[in-house]
């Protein structure tokens, strides 16, 4: 019988390579697309903009998705954070009423 931590686990392997597979490294695609386009600007030139079109297109929405991503991760980041900064000022300073008092 599998522990709650053992099933959490394997479910963090399976996304982490879902997200491999689905997503990708989005700067390496963005780097590939990039690629094409500087190939496809030298075809381009005889008059085929279509497929050039494409590419910026798709290298439009590559970006979109590596801003995404960082948006994510930085609100992740930032509540993990946030929780630290609150718990710190939730702690009762020792002296404190003293020192208002005193004033």
């Amino acid at each position: 019988m599998y522990s709650v931590t053992q099933k959490v686990r394997s479910c963090l392997q399976k996304l982490q390579a879902w997200g491999k597979v689905r997503v990708g490294n989005s700067a390496a695609c963005i780097q590939l697309i990039k690629n094409e386009i500087s190939q496809e600007v030298e075809l381009a030139e005889k008059g085929d903009l279509d497929r050039l079109r494409l590419l910026e297109k798709d290298l439009s929405n590559s970006w979109e998705d590596e801003e995404n991503y960082w948006r994510q991760k930085s609100r992740i980041d930032w509540l993990r954070l946030g929780d630290k900064i609150t718990a710190f000022k939730a702690t009762p300073l020792e002296g404190i009423d003293e020192i208002v008092q005193a004033l």
